[in-house]
């Protein structure tokens, strides 16, 4: 590896090494850095602190180059321990949903092809909807307004997440379409976790300039004054704790149509193996298990603990049957 002193000759076989992070610098870019006595990869932050060699004194640089090398220890770290954890908890709750379909199967014929879906579990928690939260909504939904009338087209807003939402939505639908037992089936799934997905909708509701333009789009006579009063006089009472502000005890307080894309083509990935799977045989895998747990779908592997089973459900033809929880490995 190249020398990180910041000042010490390096061999010829270390310069593949990036002089900040220690990363591999590809062979292109080694090449376009022959005349460079340090070579760095493509982090724009390796590339920023190697900029400020030449501005600064050579005491202060090192200074610098040896915290940014320490964060970027730091940072592998806590991302080597959460890959540690993430394959420690899929491994088990593996384990244990095998378990559990095991014996839940024990007694049926095999028929075919068995399929274990594993749910999030969304938040069950009402409150009252705080003035604090509607505010910020509401400024939210103001400055997502004034972007979207500020321009003639969704052509003119960056692209982003948003902006590519619509095309994956169609995809979505063009294959639920195609299976129209399948979408019921995924709309009694996504009923029984209860807004897993939505936890981090905040006060945001994934809502962009983009889904603004959309709406004004489709209803060139609406304004931006009643499209904002549109959002404003469907703010639910009660929101749950720690979601979004529109997941309310009975699904999403906004109509579909308002909804923003990214919410309407999205499913978890549990869900889109089962789209995958059902669309793959063109018909339902003849025994399907839903197994959900207590976590929703963005912080599973977050504690480093065994999310718990809270529920089983059969699904035959497109009704989701609860089931009894069999006990777990190691449980009580």
């Amino acid at each position: 590896m190249e020398t990180q002193g910041g000042s010490g000759a390096s061999s010829p076989s270390d310069t593949t090494c990036c002089f900040v992070c220690g990363d591999p610098v590809i062979p292109v870019d080694t090449l376009l850095q022959q005349q460079r006595r340090h070579k760095v990869c493509r982090n724009l932050a390796c590339r920023h602190i190697l900029q400020q060699e030449s501005t600064m004194p050579p005491a202060l640089f090192q200074a610098q180059l040896n915290f940014q090398r320490q964060r970027i220890r730091e940072q592998r770290t806590r991302e080597a321990e959460y890959r540690q954890r993430q394959s420690y908890i899929e491994r088990t709750e593996a384990a244990e949903n095998k378990a559990i379909a095991d014996a839940v199967f024990a007694h049926e014929p095999d028929q075919g092809s068995r399929l274990v879906v594993t749910l999030p579990q969304g938040a069950n928690q009402p409150e009252r909807l705080s003035s604090a939260r509607k505010d910020r909504y509401k400024d939210h939904l103001k400055h997502i307004l004034a972007e979207a009338t500020a321009c003639a087209s969704i052509a003119d807003l960056p692209r982003d997440q948003h902006y590519d939402a619509p095309e994956q939505r169609k995809g979505i639908d063009t294959l639920l379409a195609r299976h129209p037992r399948l979408a019921q089936l995924c709309d009694r799934l996504c009923g029984q976790c209860r807004g897993g997905c939505c936890a981090q909708g905040a006060d945001h509701a994934y809502l962009s300039a983009v889904s603004m333009r959309r709406q004004l789009d489709a209803n060139p006579e609406l304004s931006a004054e009643r499209l904002l009063d549109a959002y404003l006089e469907r703010l639910p009472e009660e929101s749950m704790t720690g979601a979004c502000i529109n997941q309310t005890a009975t699904g999403c307080a906004l109509p579909r149509e308002l909804r923003s894309d990214i919410c309407n083509g999205y499913f978890c990935p549990e869900l889109k193996v089962l789209q995958r799977a059902w669309d793959k045989e063109q018909q339902q895998p003849h025994r399907l298990l839903a197994i959900q747990r207590a976590h929703t779908n963005w912080n599973r592997f977050e504690s480093g603990d065994i999310n718990p089973v809270v529920a089983v459900a059969w699904v035959s033809g497109d009704e989701v049957q609860a089931a009894a929880v069999p006990p777990t490995p190691g449980g009580d």
